[in-house]
């Protein structure tokens, strides 16, 4: 078994290769990969520990598992040039499904010390026994999250969310359109011509939504009956694979879609390709989904997670951010910062009417496979 406590050593007592930790071994792949120009420092400092003293700063490295898209550009390096104590390096592989996830966090117990993903993630990791909770003494700068978001994870950081919206070619779609049900009528008249996400959660949460029912619902009736739906509807589906992205934006602007259930990130992509895209946030409301940092149990440097996230909430900091991905944000003391272009769009600032109408997508616990299932049912129809 691998030493995990690799502090607990006499500084003169070399290491061997094989006797790294999986931290050590994480840390030094992330800082050699993403970080080079910092990688001799980690290396240095890979294995320290906080200070006992709460009047010193903490000294070491931690390591987030999940992407860098939750961050802004060098923004890791950045934090380092400002606390060259501390570090924090990113282990950007991502489980395929959320159980993949909570299986690669139980079993490196003590590799990570936070990880981000969305409530799904959360709500696993939280099930697992894996989860943590935030010490917000330590990070002052969460006042400047939105408490309507504060109320959506209040186990953890929230960083930024998406949802699912209705994208139309206002100049070929000319019918009055404002409801998942409108999408589902209309679609019959632009067969071969109609897009949905290629993503299990928010399309089967759209069409139980859709039907009147939660879009996490675990009931098998209610799903047996969106999987119905969303076969239906596939009959005027363009052929799959479904675009997304700028394939989506490429796709409306050349007439090949005209109608799409999609993200609000790739309708603002769409937007911004052609002007007449418009993207609209069905009345009834939608599925939403939340990125949120969470702590890990059995952090080793729990005092350097708490310092880089609130580093991270600072408004000037949080908004670069923002500006560089383009996603909705969580902070409105950020809001001047952000670049004016995303300022303008209104798809990515939803009203707080709007907001009281998302549905955030949860963890389903047992459930879980009985959407999966539903989902290869909507895909081999």
């Amino acid at each position: 078994m691998l030493d995990t406590h690799p502090q607990e050593r006499p500084a003169t007592q070399p290491r061997a290769a094989e006797q790294l930790t999986r931290r050590e071994l994480l840390a030094r792949g992330a800082a050699v990969a993403l970080l080079p120009g910092l990688a001799a420092g980690l290396l240095a400092s890979c294995g320290e520990t906080a200070t006992a003293s709460a009047a010193e700063a903490p000294r070491g490295t931690a390591v987030l598992q999940g992407t860098v898209d939750g961050l802004g550009p060098d923004e890791l390096a950045l934090f380092h040039s400002q606390f060259p104590a501390m570090q924090v390096v990113a282990q950007t592989y991502m489980p395929s499904e959320p159980a993949y996830e909570r299986q690669l966090l139980e079993n490196d117990a003590g590799a990570y010390d936070f990880v981000i993903g969305d409530l799904v993630t959360l709500g696993g990791l939280t099930a697992v026994g894996v989860a943590g909770l935030p010490d917000w003494s330590a990070i002052p700068n969460y006042r400047y999250v939105d408490k309507i978001f504060r109320r959506v994870c209040p186990g953890a950081v929230p960083n930024d969310y998406g949802f699912s919206v209705i994208a139309y070619r206002r100049d070929i779609v000319s019918e009055p359109l404002t409801s998942w049900a409108d999408f589902w009528r209309l679609s019959a008249g632009y067969r071969g011509r109609v897009s949905v996400a290629a993503d299990q959660r928010p399309t089967l949460g759209v069409a139980l939504q859709s039907l009147g029912y939660s879009a996490n619902s675990a009931e098998p009736v209610e799903l047996q009956r969106a999987v119905q739906a969303l076969r239906q509807l596939k009959a005027n589906l363009i052929q799959p694979p479904w675009p997304s992205g700028d394939l989506l934006a490429a796709d409306l602007a050349a007439g090949k879609v005209v109608l799409a259930q999609c993200s609000n990130h790739d309708a603002a992509i769409a937007q911004a390709a052609d002007d007449k895209v418009v993207a609209l946030i069905a009345h009834e409301g939608t599925v939403a989904n939340m990125h949120c940092f969470v702590p890990l149990k059995g952090a080793g440097h729990p005092r350097i997670v708490s310092d880089f996230l609130n580093f991270h909430l600072e408004p000037r900091t949080y908004a670069r951010f923002v500006t560089a991905t383009g996603c909705p944000w969580v902070e409105s003391a950020a809001a001047p910062y952000i670049g004016a272009a995303l300022r303008g769009k209104a798809i990515l600032r939803p009203t707080g009417a709007q907001l009281a109408k998302f549905e955030w997508l949860r963890y389903l616990g047992a459930a879980e496979q009985a959407w999966h299932a539903a989902w290869q049912d909507v895909l081999s129809a």
